[in-house]
């Protein structure tokens, strides 16, 4: 049943913390509580704020008789979850942008094995320079495997090898990660007075 029909006579005052986790059901949750009640007083705090913008905009149309109202509101979990709408409204600078990717990969990876997997891919992309030097000394010690006569020799040789990549290529990520920490972030003052202000 439309939450347009009419406009329901009991009032109420609506409030909405912040937290993206309570942003995302803000929209259903407001408008269930549509069915019963007109809003007078429609505040929040951060997702919470953003929230009651759109819930006094259904509202208002609701009393007004235009726009889509609470049944336009109620669609908007959904819209946001199609086609990655809520992740390109995060845009990040050119200068992290890169780790920027290997922190939505992490998040995309559904176990730990995914979640390395989803960074060494991501950084094998965007730091491709980076990652060759970490893991050249193992490449090294791994062609020396080859063509030696004692099979022991060689499977201890590439396990070596293996290590060394491994281990070279998270000291190389980690100290390219400092210095995007350290330089292009604090740059942006994502680590001064509370973070998000931003000059481009």
């Amino acid at each position: 049943m439309s939450i347009e029909c009419e406009r329901p006579l009991l009032l109420c005052d609506l409030i909405m913390k912040g937290g993206i986790s309570s942003g995302v059901i803000y929209p259903l949750a407001a408008c269930s509580l549509a069915r019963t009640y007109s809003f007078v007083n429609i505040g929040g705090a951060s997702a919470g704020a953003i929230a009651a913008a759109a819930t006094a905009a259904a509202e208002c149309g609701r009393r007004k008789q235009t726009g889509g109202g609470f049944d336009e509101f109620k669609k908007l979990p959904e819209w946001l979850g199609s086609e990655s709408r809520l992740l390109k409204m995060f845009r990040s600078d050119h200068s992290t942008a890169p780790l920027f990717d290997i922190a939505v990969a992490f998040l995309a990876g559904k176990t730990a094995f995914g979640k390395v997997s989803a960074i060494l891919r991501t950084a094998a992309l965007r730091y491709p320079l980076i990652c060759l030097v970490g893991i050249l000394p193992g490449v090294f010690i791994g062609g020396v495997a080859f063509g030696q006569e004692s099979w022991i020799f060689a499977l201890i040789t590439l396990a070596c090898s293996l290590f060394l990549m491994l281990s070279g290529l998270g000291v190389a990520l980690g100290v390219r990660f400092y210095g995007v920490l350290t330089k292009a972030a604090l740059g942006n003052n994502l680590f001064r007075d509370g973070g998000g202000s931003h000059s481009s």
